[in-house]
């Protein structure tokens, strides 16, 4: 879906949105509902390097779906709450119940008022609600304020590249976590998740070599590839796997590659900055005691959609003395870029320290 057809289909729907552009014509499309980045167009003419719901272009079925207060799965990227085995798996036993909190997606959000004009401003996001810890049984109440701002190509001082040779749009976003105090601290932190199209491979740095966690079924050599430094992992949405790597593996960059079917190659990234000393909570769901798993790679088996993810969790939530509550907080960019395979190799290499030419 293009820029001009998501804009039109939100407007139909009657969906709130805020639009930022970039001085090279980059946009990004926010939604309120969900909390949600809905699109990433590097170029106004290309299309969205993000994941949507192939629904949003049936005009009635998208009202009724996306009319009900408690459906999540519209596409682009989220904040969920972590870990997942405490906020959505309901059951383990006799078999996994597994749901998504309508306090945690869609959630309440509201936009707040945002910083300069339509153009170039940040956008901000808040909404409260109550979640329930399926395995203590208890609910913690939280409120969760997200922003996000543009952010300048990483590469712009790069001598050996031109600008003119890609297309870049990126941002970076900002979340603050809060409880009021308790004696016990909950389990409690934020999980960022970018859906993208599948088609294309996830690419994760790390310090040595590491082979992730399957947290879902094992994966095979044909799908996965483990060297040193590098995580490399197919996503054609044609099998549900899942991979971990804890904070002192990953180097806190990781993206996707995909090539569409006109030849235009885009490129992914989240950067984030992974602190080890920290308490990072999620876990494999049968394995509690795990504990530190920060970035994960998901490829979906088709069946809620054609996409892959890719997956951060945030820090635990702290006391913080000052605000007398507790506070989890995180902060990352996204850039995005788009072009030739050429243009998006040589990024690729800067920026992810690999060679996708091995993926072609």
């Amino acid at each position: 879906m293009k820029l001009e057809d998501l804009i039109t289909c939100l407007k139909e729907l009657g969906l709130k949105y805020e639009a930022r552009m970039n001085a090279a014509g980059g946009t990004v499309i926010a939604l309120e509902r969900g909390g949600r980045i809905i699109g990433l167009f590097p170029s106004s003419d290309e299309p969205n390097m993000l994941w949507t719901n192939p629904l949003l272009e049936d005009r009635a079925a998208s009202r009724e779906l996306f009319g009900r207060a408690n459906h999540w799965n519209i596409g682009g990227e989220r904040v969920w709450l972590s870990p997942e085995r405490e906020y959505h798996v309901m059951a383990l036993e006799p078999s996994v119940r597994y749901t998504v909190q309508q306090s945690i997606d869609p959630g309440a959000y509201r936009f707040e008022k945002s910083e300069q004009g339509e153009r170039s401003g940040s956008i901000a996001w808040r909404q409260e609600g109550s979640a329930r810890q399926f395995r203590s049984g208890k609910d913690v109440r939280f409120e969760l304020a997200k922003s996000v701002r543009l952010a300048d190509d990483p590469l712009r001082c790069a001598s050996d590249e031109r600008s003119d040779d890609y297309s870049f749009i990126g941002y970076e976003a900002s979340i603050a976590l809060t409880v009021e105090e308790e004696r016990d601290i909950p389990p409690l932190s934020s999980w960022s998740v970018i859906q993208v199209p599948a088609g294309g491979y996830a690419y994760a740095p790390t310090y040595g070599e590491c082979r992730p966690t399957d947290l879902f079924a094992p994966t095979s050599s044909s799908r996965l590839a483990v060297s040193k430094g590098m995580v490399r992992f197919k996503m054609d949405a044609k099998a549900s796997h899942k991979l971990s790597l804890k904070s002192w593996q990953t180097t806190g960059r990781f993206g996707y590659f995909r090539q569409d079917d006109r030849g235009l190659c885009s490129l992914v990234l989240r950067a984030i900055a992974p602190d080890p000393s920290s308490d990072y909570l999620d876990t494999p769901w049968g394995d509690p005691e795990d504990r530190g798993h920060c970035v994960q790679l998901y490829n979906d088996d088709g069946k809620i959609g054609l996409f892959g993810e890719l997956e951060h969790h945030a820090p635990a939530v702290t006391r913080n003395q000052d605000q007398g509550k507790l506070v989890g907080w995180d902060r990352s960019q996204l850039w995005c870029y788009s072009g030739s395979f050429r243009a998006i190799a040589r990024i690729a290499d800067k920026l992810l320290g690999v060679d996708i030419s091995r993926s072609t």
